[in-house]
């Protein structure tokens, strides 16, 4: 059978390849947000988004203390990306990162406290990753690979990138 099974204690060395990372911001408002209007938050709180970062923190959470490794592949730019990379490492994460010219998106999410907390989603589109970018991040992907039992992909691809 091609695949390799590892027993669950097993120190397992994820790789989780996240194309399109995201510098997350909540922002809580005590009274209904109100389009056109000016609206003040009560909280603001920022973090690390993207779904190959977000499965790659909580393999790392899940696996504490086991030997296992977890690492994200990514690509990142401006000051957002530099925001997102600092917190993965100072998670303990391994990161594989390839900077690109284009910042790293932000997304916002409002709360709505007078509405239940009710989210609404604010994505900004993420730039476009250049051809020699993604060769950039392919062969580190090559290189790396001798030292992960796993690639978990995760999420979207960033608009701009050439199919392979």
């Amino acid at each position: 059978h091609p695949c390799k099974y590892m027993p669950l204690h097993a120190a397992v060395r994820v790789l989780c390849v996240g194309p399109n990372p995201a510098l997350q911001k909540v922002l809580s408002f005590p009274s209904n947000v109100e389009l056109g209007g000016v609206n003040r938050a009560a909280s603001c709180d920022t973090y690390v988004g993207g779904k190959g970062q977000g499965a790659a923190l909580a393999l790392h959470r899940w696996a504490g203390g086991s030997g296992a490794t977890t690492g994200v592949a990514q690509f990142l730019g401006g000051g957002s990306g530099d925001f997102v990379d600092a917190e993965l490492k100072s998670a303990g994460l391994a990161t594989l990162t390839t900077r690109v010219g284009a910042a790293t998106r932000t997304c916002t999410t409002l709360l709505d406290e007078a509405n239940k907390g009710a989210p609404t989603e604010l994505i900004e589109p993420s730039g476009a990753v250049k051809e020699a970018e993604l060769a950039s991040l392919l062969a580190a992907l090559d290189q790396a690979a001798q030292n992960y039992d796993a690639f978990a992909l995760c999420g979207t691809t960033r608009r701009g990138r050439a199919v392979r």
